[in-house]
């Protein structure tokens, strides 16, 4: 994805023992899960082979890019693994078949180590420098942040010049993944574009568009998500910017539309019987809320269910919350514990109705129809009343 020449018009500077090589620019705000990503181009040797290369960490001891020996002339990729001491083991390949192993470690600005080929015959030494642009005039380099509550994302961008920079770009949409990484190509001051044919059998390119502005890189994707090698409703649109604005979300009450709660006294009853854990997952999953009124006269039941969905997963993550005017409540919700992963994910149950406790109302059992298969369980822990109005 990298186009690996130097341009022109960008002076590059090796970086020195002891100065501190990382990517954040006069806008980047770092925290501590930035320290362990970046782009980062080296040059160097292997034996007495000039080699270039550009490298993406993306934080999960995951290293990828791609290198070039000068004298070949045949950008080739590599992959492998960072292990938490700085030594590392990438495999550089050709054709996508393996072709060589470096194993070596980070010492600063320098990466060296052992060079091998493929069947581990050859083996020669290899020592590579960070080298970065002397100066970003325009302000694109740092790391920046998409944090809006159902759409995630980091860019991190560097070696910025006039003409071009680097970047990695991590997204969440909806559960829906998306990483890439490239060069991206500067036309003005605060526009910048990348284009590349990813899908090889696909006339269509993978189009990102960057816009500069104050405190904020906008990206725009002119392209649907699978020709950037994203899941299916992964978008890499928003603004994304130099400080972490966390954001929670919530649910609704009050007269807004599809309120679950007529008052805050009613959702804090809510949230005092389902624990605050599990409050944030109901109001996570409940991205798109639709309201229902349920009249069940052979249950004495008459109520409103507020049945939410997180987009593009129905039948995986979905809730509902149930109420009547005597301020009773029923509400489940599917969670999934990360550490057993979706195959493990249950259907949660609660409810401050003492003959339900153990039961499902028939409505909820009706919706529960796409994850039927799912234990339920019940877990109901306060008898908090609701004062609906």
């Amino acid at each position: 994805m990298f186009s690996a020449c130097k341009t022109e018009d960008a002076p590059f500077l090796p970086v020195q023992e002891g100065e501190v090589a990382d990517i954040f620019g006069p806008s980047g705000i770092a925290d501590s899960t930035e320290l362990s990503h970046f782009i980062k181009r080296y040059v160097g040797h292997v034996g007495e082979h000039e080699i270039f290369m550009i490298m993406a960490n993306w934080g999960n001891g995951y290293l990828n890019g791609r290198l070039d020996y000068t004298k070949y002339g045949v950008p080739l990729d590599f992959y492998g693994e960072l292990k938490a001491n700085g030594s590392f083991k990438l495999t550089e390949t050709r054709d996508k078949k393996d072709n060589a192993w470096f194993e070596g470690k980070f010492k600063g600005p320098v990466i060296k180590g052992t060079w091998w080929n493929v069947d581990r015959t050859t083996s020669m030494p290899f020592e590579l420098r960070e080298y970065r642009s002397m100066i970003d005039k325009l302000g694109w380099t740092g790391v920046w942040h998409l944090d809006e509550i159902w759409h995630k994302g980091k860019l991190i961008i560097g070696d910025a010049t006039n003409s071009q920079f680097d970047f990695i770009l991590i997204i969440d949409s909806n559960n829906n993944k998306g990483e890439i990484y490239g060069t991206a190509e500067v036309l003005s001051e605060n526009r910048a574009v990348f284009e590349l044919r990813i899908v090889s059998d696909l006339p269509e390119k993978c189009k990102l568009v960057f816009y500069r502005s104050g405190d904020h890189v906008k990206v725009e994707q002119h392209c649907i998500p699978f020709l950037c090698g994203f899941e299916r409703i992964a978008y890499a649109d928003g603004n994304y910017y130099d400080i972490l604005h966390e954001k929670k979300p919530e649910l609704l009450y009050g007269d807004l539309k599809n309120a679950p709660f007529k008052s805050k006294i009613d959702l804090d009853a809510f949230i005092k019987l389902v624990g605050e854990t599990n409050y944030n997952i109901f109001a996570y999953t409940m991205q798109n809320i639709q309201e229902f009124e349920v009249d069940a006269p052979e249950n004495n039941m008459f109520a409103t269910a507020y049945e939410g969905v997180l987009k593009g997963m129905q039948g995986h993550r979905e809730a509902i919350i149930m109420l009547d005017s005597s301020g009773n409540i029923w509400a489940a919700t599917v969670i999934i514990d990360p550490e057993i992963g979706e195959d493990k994910a249950k259907l949660h149950y609660f409810t401050n109705v003492e003959d339900w406790k153990n039961q499902l109302p028939e409505y909820v059992d009706e919706w529960r129809g796409r994850f039927r298969n799912l234990e339920v369980v019940y877990e109901s822990t306060d008898q908090s009343k609701f004062i609906l109005k």
